[in-house]
């Protein structure tokens, strides 16, 4: 369940809203605001907050965009780009000159329809939480178009095998996560040892995470595979990203369930076992605290 005055939609209803008639299905998104009755659309439809479940990026070409994601504040300026994570809610503004583009996928045609693992494209999103905004250099910015240039020819002039979309789109992905990767590993290398280090904790522990959250939901396994203390590493898990270590692990795991739970038949006793829980009771009292519903109620609401 929402928090209150909280706005969640499909990708769907998002270009709806935004009268965006891109000729593309209702799976992908690919924006451009270039001119300001568009860049008024994305200031107006995401004035928020709303709450979207997309993977994707937003590139600034000009001007600014001023993006508040979970509560935090980010200044998207030229050159600049920033991760959109499943999930998150955000509210936008842009300036008048601002140019650019969102290129936007929902996360079940990812993970189910073209059986693109989230795995290879959240842990590096996961890893910049304190900062999902980075720089891109003009030739990546350049690549980067052509990229979304071809996927979008791909989606709506072709009638291809989905082996030729599912291949396009997971190096589409791979070359923004090597983008991101080179940002994440320049800011380590420009931080002090200390910041270092915590960086590259957060980053073992969101690998560890991704590879285990169905099968192990203690904080103490991660610590434990991490050579730390359960309590030391939860401190430091706070201090680095800004949330606890049983956060991290319920929100992954809440995230999974929601997706199994609106994109699979399978039934919420099946889903319990694939998530490691005891019994489908014990699965939807915990579904309940952080949802505000039971799994059946979350399931006919549709999310």
């Amino acid at each position: 369940m929402e928090s209150k005055g909280i706005l969640h939609f499909t990708l769907a209803e998002v270009k709806r809203m935004m009268n965006i008639d891109d000729g593309l299905n209702d799976d992908f998104l690919i924006y451009n605001f270039d001119k300001s009755v568009a860049t008024h659309e994305l200031s107006e439809s995401f004035r928020g907050p709303v709450r979207a479940d997309v993977i994707g990026l937003v590139v600034m070409y000009d001007g600014e965009a001023r993006i508040n994601i979970n509560t935090r504040s980010f200044v998207v300026g030229k050159n600049m780009a920033l991760m959109l994570m499943p999930s998150s809610i955000y509210k936008v503004e842009c300036s008048d000159n601002a140019r650019g583009f969102v290129f936007a996928v929902s996360t079940s045609l990812l993970h189910f329809d073209m059986n693109i693992s989230l795995g290879s494209v959240v842990p590096i999103g996961l890893q910049m939480y304190n900062n999902p905004c980075f720089t891109i250099t003009e030739t990546d910015g350049r690549i980067l178009g052509k990229y979304i240039d071809l996927v979008y020819s791909l989606l709506k002039y072709g009638k291809y095998d989905i082996n030729v979309m599912r291949g396009q789109l997971s190096s589409l992905f791979f070359f923004m996560n090597s983008i991101m990767e080179k940002y994440v590993n320049e800011r380590q290398l420009n931080s002090n040892s200390c910041d270092n280090r915590n960086s590259r904790l957060m980053s073992d522990f969101i690998k560890l995470l991704t590879e285990n959250f169905r099968t192990e939901h203690r904080i103490a396994f991660y610590a434990d595979k991490l050579c730390l203390t359960p309590k030391y590493f939860s401190s430091l898990i706070k201090q680095t990203s800004g949330k606890s270590a049983s956060d991290w692990i319920d929100g992954i795991i809440i995230s999974e369930a929601k997706l199994l739970l609106l994109y699979s038949d399978l039934s919420v006793q099946q889903i319990a076992y694939q998530l490691s829980f005891p019994t489908a009771s014990f699965f939807g009292t915990y579904f309940k605290r952080h949802t505000g519903m039971t799994p059946g109620d979350f399931r006919s609401n549709k999310g």
